[in-house]
C-alpha cells in the first residue's frame, strides 16, 4: 500500500540534481546515443546482429539514466510512502528496502548491457559483426574484451537480484547499512543532518550522522519510502531514545504511516 502523507522536504534537497547526478546523466545519455548511431551504421551495412548488440547496449544505458531520474524524484518526493513492499519487520528491527523501480532499473540495465556485450563477442568470433574503425591486426581483442564486460555486467545483475546491501536496518540499537555498511549505535549520534546537494560531485541525497570520530554519511534517495522519510525518520529515534524499542514492533511502522515522525517541522526546512 502507499500513503500519500507530505512530509516537509529540507531546503538542502530542494534543488533536486547535483553535480554527479549531472554529470552522470550526460555520461549514460551519450554513450546511449553514441552506441545507438553505431547501431544504425552496423544495419546499413547490412549487419543485423550488430544493430541488436548496439540496441541492447544502448537501452541499458537508458536504464542507467532512468535509475538516477527516479532517485531524484525521490529525494524530493515527500508523499509517497510505500510501507508496503518498502518497509517491514524482520526478526525483531525494522528494515528499510531499496526503492522497487530504482532496483528493477539497475537490474534491467545490468542484463541488458551484459547481454549486449556476450552477443558482440560471439557476433565478432563467428565473423558476423565488424568493427569499422578496427583494422584486422586489432580485431582480435574485441571478442575477449567484449566477453569479460558481458560476464561482469551480468554477474551484476544477478548480485543486486539477490542482494541485501543498499537496505537499512534499524534496530532498538542502532542503524546499520546492509550487512557490511555503516553501522552505528545510536548513543554515538547526535543529530542527522541533511548534506547539501548544490555543487555534491556525488549522485543522490545523503544524511550525515554526528557527531563522532568519523562523519559518517548515508545515501537515502533510494529507499522505498523515499530520501524525505528516511531522514525524519532517523531524526525522530536519535531524539527519542525512550522509544527506540518500536523498532523491534510495528509501531514504527505506525509512525510513519500517521505521520508522527515529524515533530518539528521548521528543523530541517
Amino acid at each position: 500500500m502507499t500513503v500519500r502523507r507530505l512530509l516537509p522536504v529540507p531546503s538542502r534537497w530542494g534543488i533536486g540534481f547535483s553535480k554527479g547526478d549531472r554529470g552522470t546523466l550526460c555520461i549514460y545519455i551519450g554513450l546511449s546515443a553514441a552506441i545507438g548511431a553505431i547501431g544504425i551504421a552496423a544495419a546499413t551495412s547490412g549487419q543485423l546482429l550488430g544493430l541488436v548488440c548496439a540496441s541492447l547496449v544502448s537501452v541499458g544505458f537508458v536504464f542507467e539514466a532512468l535509475s538516477v531520474l527516479r532517485s531524484v524524484r525521490r529525494r524530493r518526493d515527500s508523499q509517497e510512502l510505500d510501507l508496503d513492499s518498502g518497509v517491514h519487520l524482520r526478526k525483531g528491527v525494522l528494515v528499510l528496502r531499496r526503492d522497487t523501480l530504482i532496483r528493477g532499473y539497475e537490474i534491467a540495465a545490468a542484463a541488458t548491457t551484459g547481454l549486449g556485450f556476450l552477443m558482440f563477442a560471439y557476433g565478432v568470433w563467428q565473423e558476423k559483426v565488424t568493427v569499422p574503425v578496427a583494422g584486422m591486426g586489432q580485431l582480435g581483442i574485441y571478442s575477449p574484451v567484449a566477453l569479460v564486460l558481458g560476464s561482469l555486467y551480468v554477474g551484476r545483475a544477478l548480485r543486486v537480484s539477490q542482494s541485501q546491501s543498499c537496505e537499512y536496518v534499524l534496530s532498538p540499537s542502532g542503524i546499520r547499512r546492509g550487512q557490511t555498511g555503516v553501522a552505528r549505535e545510536w548513543g554515538t549520534i547526535g543529530c542527522a543532518v541533511p548534506a547539501v546537494i548544490a555543487g555534491d560531485k556525488r549522485m543522490g541525497a545523503w544524511v550525515a550522522l554526528e557527531p563522532g570520530h568519523r562523519r559518517d554519511e548515508l545515501r537515502v534517495d533510494e529507499t522505498a519510502i523515499g530520501a524525505t522519510a528516511s531522514l525524519w525518520l532517523f531524526d525522530f529515534y536519535i531524539r527519542h531514545p525512550e522509544l527506540r524499542e518500536e523498532l523491534s514492533s510495528t509501531a514504527a511502522i505506525a509512525r510513519l504511516r500517521n505521520g508522527s515522525i515529524v515533530e518539528e517541522e521548521s528543523r530541517y526546512v
